[in-house]
């Protein structure tokens, strides 16, 4: 089975994936990074609450095959 890498890009940084995990298609690789794009929006916000980070799937030694964005804010509004 192949082994496919789930490389971050955040601004000027990307963060490669060493070790990639295995799975029996392209298909199951791509909703375990949808997966993965949800966890980052329920953990990952900044001070300044928005993230905006992709993340690039590939087999190993291959170019991306599929690329998802994340686009999130939160904006806080008091009322009284």
């Amino acid at each position: 089975m192949p082994r496919y890498r789930f490389d971050i890009i955040e601004g000027d940084t990307s963060l490669h994936d060493e070790q990639g995990e295995v799975y029996g298609s392209q298909q199951e690789a791509e909703a375990e990074a949808r997966k993965f794009a949800v966890e980052m929006i329920r953990h990952g916000f900044n001070a300044k609450n928005q993230i905006r980070r992709t993340i690039e799937v590939r087999e190993d030694g291959g170019e991306p095959f599929v690329r998802v964005l994340l686009l999130a804010k939160v904006e806080f509004e008091r009322l009284k």
